[in-house]
């Protein structure tokens, strides 16, 4: 478990892509499982990160929203929505894309219910696809 505004400051500086925006209100010293956020948001960033290989022009928004001691990340994209049909197994199964084997999302999933967290698909439109991560 880590601060989480010590786990936001890394992460701005490790992911300073020009594409990705970050926004924050962390106003509690909270701790975070930090392996949890950084495969979530690794692994989400990475996805939305993927589409721009589709000639699509993505900006990735990462934002953390702290309300008394709960956390609550969520990544977003404005590139075009997850099908239908990959979204019904989302997080049920590795889903086979051209760019991988498709278990990340799978095994954040997994480590998210493990420590207590929720990780759901919250949007999905083209134009604004947003994952949410918070805890139970």
């Amino acid at each position: 478990m880590v601060p989480l505004q010590n786990w936001w400051n890394e992460l701005e500086i490790e992911r300073s892509e020009e594409n990705i925006h970050y926004s924050e209100n962390i106003n509690s010293d909270i701790l975070i499982p930090a392996d949890l956020f950084n495969t979530v948001v690794n692994n989400l960033i990475e996805n939305a990160l993927r589409k721009a290989l589709d000639h699509e022009d993505i900006t990735v928004q990462v934002a953390i929203e702290c309300t008394g001691n709960r956390a609550v990340l969520t990544v977003s994209d404005n590139g075009r929505a997850i099908p239908a049909e990959i979204v019904v197994n989302l997080f049920k199964q590795p889903l086979t894309s051209a760019s991988g084997l498709g278990v990340g999302l799978l095994q954040a999933h997994k480590l998210a219910d493990d420590c207590g967290y929720c990780l759901e698909l919250a949007e999905n439109r083209d134009g604004r696809v947003r994952f949410r991560l918070y805890r139970r």
